[in-house]
């Protein structure tokens, strides 16, 4: 789940965990053997989500298996948030080359997570796409909006990738022992957590498009 690549403070500004966080992640970076890389970290994030989409899939055999893709989680967050940490605290900062292989993973990654989710027996296949169509929307709406590309903003309403990893990460512990009801309707069958994820993407599109709309303004006024 994707985080900018050189400027923590903004990396985690108006996140609920982003205080902790950044702490967090500037003693592990200060404790990092000097052979560990900022590109091995980044490296590590993507095998990360290479693990939960190998963990959802293999959920058809065993529900266990959840274990294995909230661990892949936990490893992508680890490498995707330490790598650029770990090269500012290094001063070792490639600012245009970690912006570009930051994002390409990141969305290597987001799109490896909804797809194995789409892919396990807990989701449908199409709502884990229309899920993973709003977290990269939000993305490409920061990027679009930002007037430093080292500047993004990463979270709104208080959540940002940690907050959704988390929220992933609960679920999958969830769905270990929880068996959710479904409803059939003439689109198909869907089950609670098909529902509750639909419910939260429509909830950010909708303040995807207020966002927009207030940037609109905001820019039209600025240029008279």
């Amino acid at each position: 789940m994707g985080e900018c690549e050189y400027e923590i403070k903004q990396r985690v500004t108006g996140s609920m965990t982003g205080i902790l966080e950044r702490a967090l992640l500037l003693r592990l970076a200060g404790a990092m053997p000097g052979w560990v890389s900022p590109d091995m970290l980044t490296a590590l994030g993507f095998s990360g989500a290479l693990m939960t989409f190998v963990g959802y899939v293999l959920c058809h055999g065993s529900r266990q298996f959840l274990w294995l893709a909230s661990s892949g989680i936990a490893v992508n967050w680890f490498g995707d948030s330490l790598d650029g940490t770990l090269a500012r605290v290094r001063l070792a900062e490639r600012r245009r080359y970690g912006f570009l292989i930051d994002h390409i993973t990141d969305l290597g990654s987001q799109i490896l997570i909804g797809l194995g989710a789409g892919l396990s027996p807990f989701f449908r296949l199409d709502v884990a796409c229309i899920a993973v169509i709003a977290y990269l929307s939000f993305m490409a709406f920061s990027l679009m909006t930002a007037p430093d590309p080292q500047r993004l903003r990463i979270a709104y309403g208080g959540i940002g990738p940690t907050e959704v990893r988390i929220g992933i990460i609960f679920l999958n512990v969830l769905l270990i022992w929880y068996r959710p009801g479904h409803v059939v309707t003439s689109w198909g069958t869907f089950s609670a957590i098909d529902i509750t994820v639909l419910s939260a993407s429509a909830f950010a599109f909708a303040a995807l498009f207020v966002a927009a709309l207030r940037a609109v303004r905001r820019a039209a006024q600025d240029e008279g």
